[in-house]
């Protein structure tokens, strides 16, 4: 129930491991492959992030973050209880690029030594699926990463009077939801599940990825939009002969009153009238259904529409 532990697991208070400590969950403690046999606990191990049990198939990935320089990586990888071992110190391991290391795994969990071709080396640690990185200058394994998908995203209200904000939600990320104002690069705005715009005066596109780990992104973000209103706290009056509208979107919207003897005789136009307090067609106010008009009058007030 807390983002970081402390713990020493133990059997019933005889064997145990070293003071250990965890801020990534879930996870799981594998104890050194040398200190399991016979179910006998070992005192060091390390931490994996995915679940041990599960058996893998196909292939992985075991990489090595060679901080501390060994001049001829190895991996010196056996089965749990030593079986079949190979011969030491193991496989070269691949350059990928940098200081990253890499080996090509087919089962696991297996037994792993890294090793600079037999000299300095880790303890016997142990892998699981689907792989990760040693580093060998902090001895912490990190998972390898496989992306999240971009979040599912919400604007609540979705249209907002200007100088208002509007809370918009994220849902279906496991990891750090982080906000952004375009669809690529951009610094971060916000991160949660949450974030409350500042206040808006045009209409604003927000964009978030989900982020398992610092170096494992989504690999795209999702997009919600948020509509700015002018609406305004003043009566508003339509004219005849000004005020007509022949086509397309057009929204009148205040928290005053509203009345018209303006036309509609366009075709094809969307018209809405919102008020809070009263909207009045007086003589003279017309629509022409037959060009395919609409037309459509609230009263609720600006934002709600």
């Amino acid at each position: 129930s807390t983002t970081s532990a402390n713990i020493i697991f133990n059997n019933n208070g005889t064997g145990q491991t070293n003071d250990l400590s965890i801020s990534n969950f879930p996870a799981w403690f594998m104890t050194d492959c040398a200190g399991t046999v016979n179910g006998k606990l070992g005192t060091n191990g390390n931490w994996v992030f995915a679940d041990p049990r599960t058996t893998q198939t196909g292939t992985y990935d075991v990489f090595l973050n060679n901080v501390a320089g060994w001049e001829n990586p190895h991996a010196y990888v056996y089965p749990v209880g030593g079986a079949g071992s190979p011969a030491w110190p193991g496989t070269t391991m691949t350059l990928v690029t940098g200081t990253n290391y890499k080996i090509t795994l087919s089962a696991s969990p297996v037994c792993i030594i890294f090793n600079n071709n037999g000299s300095s080396q880790t303890n016997n640690l142990s892998t699981s699926n689907p792989g990760g990185t040693w580093n060998n200058n902090t001895n912490v394994w990190t998972p390898n990463c496989v992306p999240s998908a971009a979040p599912t995203l919400s604007a609540s209200p979705s249209t907002v009077i200007s100088g208002n904000t509007a809370t918009l939600s994220a849902t279906g990320c496991a990891g750090t939801v982080c906000w952004y104002g375009s669809m690529t690069g951009g610094a971060v705005l916000g991160t949660g599940n949450s974030f409350i715009t500042p206040t808006l005066t045009t209409n604003t596109t927000y964009y978030a990825d989900c982020a398992s780990s610092a170096s494992c992104i989504s690999t795209s973000r999702s997009s919600v939009s948020v509509t700015v209103s002018t609406c305004n706290s003043s009566n508003i009056s339509l004219t005849g002969g000004i005020d007509d509208i022949t086509s397309g979107i057009v929204k009148y919207e205040t928290d005053g009153t509203i009345t018209a003897t303006n036309k509609i005789i366009g075709s094809n136009a969307i018209v809405k009238y919102d008020s809070k307090k009263s909207i009045t067609l007086n003589a003279g106010f017309e629509i022409r259904a037959s060009g395919g008009n609409v037309f459509q009058a609230y009263i609720d007030g600006c934002g709600n529409q």
